[in-house]
């Protein structure tokens, strides 16, 4: 079962009518075989026909209805072009015979030639093969009726004889429509003669309309009515079709229409298309003579007096044609004969006229929805967007089948289904645009289509988009840039697509932008073009991907500038330039100039106009962007015509916009103070106090009055008047203002204490309880929860406290008991609003700063430690928690330690410092907590075992010039590195990073002070250590020290400690020797003689360092044994320094490598004797005092001197001895046998 092949079908494709369909070789053999014979016979059938004077008036010009959302403009159609196939109409005057070649356009003379056969076939004549001569006829008109008078009965000649007179198409004066009558009344049931007969009469009264009225005087018409009533001939479709087409052309002019219309020819019409609804030739023919009865052509001689009743004619002709059941009789027509293109063309433009009218009336309008209704439920649009979809359409009838699809989606703009079925109509709208860029027509009328489904159509915006829709429009809009409708209706489209960037293609956007330049600077007097240009720009900048940067506003300052009769223009530019506005600066910086700054503050005091306070909001928004434009906003008066604003506005929302704009001039986001005048806080207070009652205004008093007090002053003086903080106070206290007002009082209160601190004590303390009372208030419980009101609150109050460390006083506990309750609601209502925590710990922080033990006492390190637990990964709170937890820690209190250890505290100080590595105000907080922690044993064990001593050195290596950050971080070594295991405090990276960092700061002494300490703890660990010091410049650092402190005792005796430790390894006592730092130790002695502890931890470190003979020799060379003779009568009262002292002197006597001992005066002989006088019941001053004695008493000479004292020396001996007989005994007695 192949598809049919042939001569005229390929694959089943009928040739002729889809050429677009089939290859070209099998179009070319096609063309080559059957045009010669279809142009012989357009000779004979087709040559009468000229196209050469087609109508000027085929389509009315009376406005359609009017389309929702834009004003449609009209337009007048360019005639139907002499070469179009389908633009043969009765209506010239000429002979058009019908055509099946619908569906393709082809030329003239091969366009109709196998219709025309096929319908002489069907009607009886003769054909090619018969007596139908093709030759053309040189019988004369005389010889032609004559036979027809002579062979009335014989149909064959008859026929004949027809054909010829028709293609003659003149009589001659003959009388040959009285012979068509006679002929036609006697053959009334044969469809043959009558269809031949009738395209005779088409003929012959085509080109003249005397013998149309002439053809009603002898009955033609008559006999045509008959026949076409007849059941026998009404039945046959080529008959009525010829019939159809002859009554359109005699129907033409007001007196034919008249007669023709009053012997019931539209009912005839419709019934006989009732009854040919499927044949195309009736449809066709019928809507063109349905066409003629309701349609006056322009070029209708008619005096101007007959035109009313013409036109009132045509009106009940409509009227008929729908009563009739017409709309109803075309539709189905349509519906049957969709790919007839020209058949339904003419059904389009039927319908069109049917629904023209210029009478506005509730009847009209009544009458035109009814036949709309009828078409969009007959599915009239599915048939336009189907002719629409023809690749063969001409211009005539796209402009139709668009215009009605328009009309109807514009009248039923929320039936679903049939927005559907309309915006298929755009990808062939777009096409046919493209195809036709150079037709104006073309260009209007999709562009009106596209209004229409875009008006009505989220779906149809975006096929419109999708199908490049709007670069089509653009296109038009260029091509044709004096066309004012054109250019208005692109506009317009433009503006509803920009809507949303769902709908508008931003690849189109630079030449849109071009395109309304272009039109609005050569159409300033369109009020909708400069509107839409406006409005398009305005929605533009709402894109997220558009750069404002490359958006101009020149158009907008253009269109407002310009007058009309309607403000739309400018309430639109007004739009563009707010929208613009909002996007930034940079758009204005470069192009506003001086001028334009005035023109825009003078439009805003003309209380005449409707977009004044728009204005507003475009300066407001202007002046928010840049300090540039505000400051030149100011200087043209901005500031003071607002304020004039505000005294004579009649209306509460004028105040409320103006002072808007004030607020917005008084704020800068670069802190650039602005000189106001005297008396604009006085102005918003009266305001304030004068709508006290309305929320809307007191919040934008508040609001002023914060950004007035942020951002200006007093020509340089400090901002502060009566009345100001107590009616803000008193805002705040309220029970009935609304909470938004409480907050904008709030802030205008922070503000106030953010930039005049320096306040009475007494009005802090009043805005403090206020403002703390108010959050309480609004803790959700008496009052709902606010948020919003909590964050502007705590932004305040932390504002306030922060003043409040300035002055002394008792901070009353009830106080700080609500603010831990404000902070545990905010936590349990708001947990996850950061910014509105960190200011609650702001406040705890400043109130711990005032007094720490009454925020311990109300449960502040649990509340503290519990938001640091829930936002382990916020830096900002975590730094605020470490540091309140290192005020509260500083206390230094055992139980403190231990509440904040127990309470996961220590755990999430080391977990910030580990985590956050970067910032350093984190580290500072987290060492001087850890600082204070390690007081004690059991927090220190626990800081150390999480690595908190490790990653306190790495703090300090990568942050060595942060002097508070390395001073907390070294008082937490000082006490970490007392009790740290020994393998954590072996770790090179610890004293490298300890003795770097105390030679970079030589000057910073606190710092130097807990280094060397925390040096001092490390050397005595072990020998390791001690070694490790001196191979890292421990020592040279120390001697470095040693001589650029000597007048600071704490240093010194941080350093004569390690030095003490140190010298316990022999080549730690050269290398201290080596560095001068035995000189330097008697110098510090010498320097610091009232400081007994310098004195002791000097005594000790001599004693260390005299242990190998070649120091003790530069002790003694030095002074050293003077020096430890001063101190210990300088401090006699010192056991601990006597001990020491003793121990250094017992050391230095004898010199063992040597075998010398030191000579002795009885300066050292006196003082020791007192130390053990003093101190007999000290076991160790006696024990050393002995040990010194008996070394010295190992010289010959020193027992001379020593002897001088024998009573009182035996008495002291025999004491020791008997007190402390292990310790002291052998010593004493060893001493009492030498004296």
């Amino acid at each position: 079962n192949r598809p049919l092949t042939n001569d005229r079908v390929y694959n089943g494709i009928c040739i002729r009518d889809n050429p677009d369909l089939v290859p070209p070789d099998v179009l070319r053999k096609y063309e080559e075989k059957f045009a010669p014979a279809r142009a012989a016979a357009s000779k004979t059938i087709g040559t009468v026909v000229n196209v050469s004077k087609a109508s000027q008036a085929l389509r009315n010009s009376i406005a359609r209805p009017q389309v929702p959302g834009y004003n449609r403009v009209g337009f007048e159609p360019n005639s139907m072009s002499s070469d179009s196939s389908t633009a043969q109409s009765h209506s010239t005057g000429e002979l058009s015979v019908p055509s099946s070649a619908r569906g393709t356009n082809v030329p003239t003379g091969t366009a109709f030639s196998a219709r025309r056969a096929q319908v002489a076939s069907s009607a009886g004549l003769k054909s090619d093969t018969e007596d139908y001569n093709p030759i053309i006829c040189e019988e004369t008109a005389w010889e032609i009726v004559k036979a027809l008078r002579e062979n009335r009965n014989n149909v064959h000649i008859l026929r004949q004889k027809l054909h010829r007179l028709r293609n003659l198409a003149k009589d001659e004066g003959t009388g040959a429509l009285y012979e068509l009558a006679e002929i036609m009344d006697g053959h009334i049931a044969d469809p043959r003669v009558m269809t031949t007969a009738v395209g005779a009469l088409w003929a012959l009264t085509a080109l003249d309309d005397e013998r149309k009225g002439e053809a009603f005087d002898v009955g033609i018409i008559d006999c045509i009515f008959k026949a076409l009533t007849h059941d026998v001939t009404k039945e046959n479709a080529d008959f009525v079709e010829w019939a159809f087409g002859a009554l359109a052309c005699l129907s033409r002019g007001s007196e034919n229409r008249n007669r023709i219309t009053g012997m019931g020819c539209i009912k005839i019409i419709i019934s006989g298309l009732k009854n040919h609804a499927s044949s195309p030739g009736v449809f066709e023919w019928a809507c063109r003579a349905l066409h003629s009865l309701v349609h006056r052509y322009d070029d209708e001689d008619e005096q101007h007096d007959h035109i009313f009743e013409t036109e009132n004619q045509i009106k009940n002709n409509v009227v008929a044609i729908v009563e009739a059941g017409g709309v109803e009789s075309i539709l189905r027509g349509m519906s049957k004969n969709e790919r007839e293109l020209l058949a339904t063309g003419w059904a389009i433009k039927l319908l069109l006229r049917l629904i023209d009218t210029d009478v506005q009336s509730p009847e009209s309008d009544q009458f035109i929805h009814s036949i709309l209704k009828k078409i969009n439920i007959k599915e009239g649009v599915s048939c336009c967007v189907c002719v629409l979809k023809n690749r063969s359409i001409n211009t005539e009838w796209f402009l139709s089948a668009a215009e009605l699809v328009r009309i109807v989606v514009a009248k039923f703009p929320g039936d679903s289904l049939l927005l559907k079925k309309a915006t298929e109509s755009i990808v062939v709208t777009v096409r046919y645009m493209r195809e036709h860029a150079s037709d104006v027509d073309v260009q209007e009328e999709a562009i009106n289509l596209f209004i229409t489904l875009a008006s009505v159509s989220k779906e149809s915006k975006r096929s419109i988009k999708e199908y490049r829709g709007l670069a089509e429009v653009i296109k038009a809009m260029i091509n044709f840039p004096d066309n004012l409708s054109l250019q208005e209706n692109g506009s317009y489209l433009l503006w509803i697509a920009s809507t949303s960037s769902s709908y508008f293609d931003l690849s189109s956007l630079n030449d849109a932008l071009r395109v309304f330049e272009i039109s609005t600077v050569k159409h300033k007097g369109s009020a909708a073009i400069q509107e839409a240009g406006c409005g398009f720009l305005a929605n533009i900048c709402h894109f997220s991907s558009v750069d404002v940067s490359d958006l101009g506003v020149d158009l907008a300052f253009r269109s407002l500038s310009l007058k009309f009769d309607t403000q739309s223009v400018h309430e639109q530019a007004t739009r563009a330039l707010l929208a613009l506005s909002t996007k930034g600066s940079s758009v204005f910086e470069d192009s506003l100039d001086g001028s334009e700054i005035r023109f825009l503050v003078e439009n805003m005091e003309d209380s005449a106009r409707r977009d004044q306070y728009d204005q507003v909001d475009v300066l407001a928004s202007l002046a928010a962007s840049s300090d540039t434009i505000r400051l030149g906003l100011i200087s043209s008066g901005c500031l003071d015509i607002s304020m004039r604003m505000v005294k004579t506005a009649r209306s509460a929302f004028g105040v409320s916009k103006s002072l808007e704009l004030i607020s917005a001039l008084a704020y800068s986001e670069t802190q650039q103070m602005l000189k106001v005048p005297s008396d604009i806080f006085q102005l918003v207070l009266d305001t304030l106090n004068a709508y006290r009652n309305d929320t809307d205004i007191a919040k934008q008093c508040c609001m002023v009055l914060r950004n007035l007090l942020l951002g200006s002053s007093l020509h340089g003086s400090s901002i502060n008047f009566d009345g100001l903080v107590g009616k803000l106070i008193e805002i705040v206290d309220s029970r009935s203002d609304d909470i938004e007002v409480k907050q904008e009082a709030c802030g205008a209160l922070w503000a106030f204490s953010g930039k005049q601190p320096k306040q009475d004590f007494s009005v802090i303390m009043q805005m403090f309880k206020s403002v703390l009372d108010a959050m309480y208030l609004y803790r959700g419980e008496e009052q709902e929860y606010h948020s919003t009101f909590q964050s502007v609150a705590s932004g305040a109050l932390a504002s306030i406290t922060m003043n409040m460390r300035d002055h002394t006083f008792d901070l009353d506990a009830y106080d700080v008991d609500l603010m831990i309750a404000v902070m545990y609601m905010v936590m349990e209502n708001d947990l996850d609003r950061v910014e509105l925590l960190e200011k609650i710990l702001e406040i705890v922080l400043h109130l711990s700063v005032i007094n720490q033990q009454t925020v311990i006492q109300s449960g502040g390190i649990v509340v503290v430690i519990d938001a640091m637990v829930e936002h382990e990964q916020v830096e900002t709170i975590q730094d605020l928690g470490c540091a309140i937890l290192a005020v509260l820690a500083s206390t230094e209190n055992l139980q403190v330690n231990l509440c904040i250890a127990e309470t996961d505290g220590i755990d999430m100080i080391v977990s910030a410092l580990a985590v956050y590595t970067d910032n350093e105000r984190v580290k500072v907080n987290t060492c001087k907590a850890l600082s204070h922690l390690s007081v004690d044993r059991e927090s220190r064990l626990l800081i150390s075992s999480q690595g908190g001593l490790l990653l306190i050195v790495d703090a300090m290596n990568k942050n060595k010039k942060n002097i508070p950050l390395l001073e907390n971080a070294l008082a937490a070594l000082l006490n970490l590195s007392s009790d740290t295991e020994e393998k954590v405090l072996a770790d090179p990276n610890v004293l490298q990073t300890i003795i770097s960092i105390l030679k970079m700061h030589p000057d910073a002494q606190d710092m130097q002070e807990k280094g060397l300490g925390v040096l001092q703890n490390i050397s005595m660990r072990n020998t390791v250590a001690k070694r490790s010091i001196a191979e890292y410049g421990g020592i040279d650092l120390i001697t470095d020290l040693i001589r650029e402190y000597l007048g600071s005792a704490e240093v010194l005796i941080r350093a004569f400690t390690a030095l003490w430790s140190l010298g316990v390894l022999d080549e730690n006592q050269i290398l201290v020797a080596e560095k001068g730092g035995i000189d330097l130790v008697v110098n510090g002695m010498m320097a610091n003689i009232s400081y007994a502890k310098v004195q002791k931890q000097a005594c000790g470190c001599l004693a260390t360092l005299s242990t190998i003979s070649r120091n003790k020799e530069m002790i003694r060379d030095v002074g050293g044994v003077d020096a430890i003779v001063y101190a210990m009568w300088a401090h006699f009262d010192s056991e601990a320094l006597q001990v020491e002292a003793c121990k250094a002197l017992s050391t230095l006597a004898v010199n063992v490598d040597t075998s010398e001992v030191m000579l002795v005066s009885d300066s050292e002989v006196a003082v020791i004797m007192s130390a053990m006088r003093r101190y007999p019941n000290a076991s160790r001053v006696q024990e050393h005092a002995c040990v010194a004695m008996r070394n010295l008493m190992l010289s010959v000479d020193n027992v001379v001197v020593i002897r001088n004292n024998r009573e009182e020396l035996r008495t002291l001996m025999n004491k020791a001895a008997r007190n402390f007989p292990s310790r002291c005994a052998d010593r004493a007695n060893q001493v009492l046998a030498g004296l």
